[in-house]
């Protein structure tokens, strides 16, 4: 739009910026999106009437055309950093699952403590440690006495919660360097880093002891049967496992609710 004194034209006279700021002179380009969403437009005003040129309109556009482009280029910026943000947020989320998915792959969905698979990789990890400094490892494999007859006296229900219980004292007395897993039906595992076979034994003595005095054991007179096996010199971990499942299988034959370590 090009008005070249707008106090000449009906109606303009009486715009309140045309009245308080004195314009007389006045040239507009709008400015439009390509999806066609007006803006706003782009204007130069001149307090005296004057005669806007071809060359007064290329500039005035080309500053229009810029002027768009700036605008464009800040509200696409804004959407990008509105759809990092997003993004970013999303990933935490599927870093939240990831980390959950992890931790259900690894624990007891019953007792929670790790499962099987995860206490092998642990294993695995400490023996490695050990080779490169030497320093002891040793297993208890914890088995409950008599459980089949738990279940079948009071329930499966009841029997879960033994083993809940059982979890609950084998977690309480585990340090944050142990690893305390559920390895089969009614057996656990309890791997001792930097702990000897003397060591390894008291341990497992009272662990037996606190189950057998256990209060919120739910069943009366639940004993647990514990086989003890540390670490030997170029010994794998598959035999590691097998000397404390000895050991374990010489508990229950010698009359349960008792420690045996292996030799």
């Amino acid at each position: 739009m090009l008005l070249d004194d707008v106090r000449a034209l009906p109606g303009f006279a009486d715009v309140p910026t045309v009245q308080t700021l004195g314009v007389r002179a006045y040239a507009g380009v709008p400015l439009v999106t390509p999806e066609g969403l007006v803006l706003g437009s782009f204007c130069a005003v001149d307090m005296q009437p004057r005669h806007w040129t071809a060359r007064d309109v290329e500039v005035l556009t080309e500053l229009a055309h810029a002027t768009l482009r700036e605008i464009t280029l800040r509200q696409a910026l804004t959407r990008l950093a509105d759809a990092n943000r997003l993004l970013a947020e999303e990933m935490h989320k599927v870093g939240v699952l990831n980390e959950r998915l992890s931790e259900l792959a690894h624990t007891d969905a019953l007792t929670g403590l790790y499962n099987r698979r995860a206490y092998d990789q642990h294993l695995a990890r400490e023996w490695r440690r050990v080779q490169r400094n030497g320093a002891p490892l040793s297993v208890l494999l914890v088995d409950a006495d008599h459980f089949k007859a738990v279940n079948d006296q009071h329930g499966h229900a009841m029997g879960d919660q033994v083993l809940q219980v059982l979890a609950s004292v084998l977690q309480e007395g585990a340090r944050d360097i142990d690893v305390a897993a559920r390895v089969g039906g009614e057996e656990f595992a309890v791997l001792l880093a930097d702990t000897d076979a003397t060591s390894a034994a008291g341990v497992a003595e009272r662990i037996r002891s606190q189950i057998a005095q256990a209060e919120a054991m739910p069943v009366a007179a639940v004993t647990v049967s514990i086989g003890v096996a540390t670490l030997q010199a170029q010994e794998q971990p598959d035999s590691l496992q097998h000397r404390a499942d000895q050991a374990l299988y010489m508990a229950k034959s010698q009359g349960r609710n008792r420690v045996v370590s292996a030799p």
